[in-house]
């Protein structure tokens, strides 16, 4: 293999590699290798899942016209906060904040740090609704078996008067207008409409019954 194809996917994976290091040479030194659960794995597959939906819904260009448009008209930071907490709901916190983020930045209006922090507050907050909504839920769940409407009303309260309180922190950027957004629509393909149809099995993982 060539020198410089390597050295490319060692920069690219170092973090894969440092991690593996640091299990290999921790395991060594105890004697032995961590153990898993079934529940690991199911968090493990279920996040990997959403990661590849979500990255096929990327590249699909779906998000990224949905928030775009959300960005056309008034109330743009409130627009954006709200479409990252329903976001965060359904594909886990960090996943909301990877689509998010980089939208936010490419937008040409003032305020961007402080939209930032509230995207981040936010999503972390109302993600906790879902049982799904970040990898600490899924575990729970996994792990002491929690029926998802007894989840959801035990967090309910945290997540609301979150959101109600990082909304009313975004009202001081209500008069912050966009002044010219950079980013232009791509029309979103086919495929999207498949990434999203893909959702739809996880419901299954969580009995409603």
């Amino acid at each position: 293999m060539d020198r410089k194809k390597i050295t490319k996917w060692i920069s690219k994976e170092w973090f894969f590699l440092v991690a593996t290091f640091g299990l290999l040479s921790t395991s060594i030194y105890l004697k032995r290798f961590p153990k898993y659960s079934l529940n690991d794995f199911k968090v493990i597959y279920t996040l990997f899942i959403f990661l590849v939906i979500i990255k096929g819904l990327e590249k699909s260009h779906l998000i990224h016209n949905i928030s775009l448009k959300l960005s056309q008209r008034k109330f743009l930071p409130q627009k954006l906060i709200l479409f990252t907490a329903v976001l965060s709901m359904f594909v886990t916190n960090d996943v909301a904040l990877f689509v998010m983020i980089p939208l936010t930045i490419s937008l040409d209006i003032e305020g961007k740090t402080t939209l930032v922090i509230l995207e981040t507050l936010v999503a972390n907050g109302v993600s906790s609704l879902m049982p799904f909504g970040n990898p600490q839920n899924i575990f729970i769940y996994y792990y002491y078996n929690v029926h998802p409407l007894e989840f959801i009303k035990t967090i309910a309260p945290f997540s609301f008067i979150s959101l109600v309180l990082i909304m009313l922190a975004s009202l001081k950027l209500r008069k912050n207008e966009i002044k010219d957004n950079i980013e232009v629509f791509t029309k979103h393909e086919r495929k999207a409409y498949v990434y999203l149809y893909s959702f739809s099995p996880f419901w299954k993982f969580f009995h409603w019954n």
